[in-house]
């Protein structure tokens, strides 16, 4: 299985085009790690 690691630089969620990747990616068959910096 391959990975993926997603680093924003703002908060998660709400982006639902980071949503939709995530889903599609993870459909294909990937593993999807996501990061999120955003304020604090």
């Amino acid at each position: 299985m391959s990975r993926i690691l997603m680093i924003l630089d703002h908060s998660f969620p709400p982006d639902l085009r980071v949503e939709n990747e995530i889903e599609t990616l993870v459909e294909a068959g990937f593993e999807v790690c996501l990061l999120a910096i955003g304020p604090d």
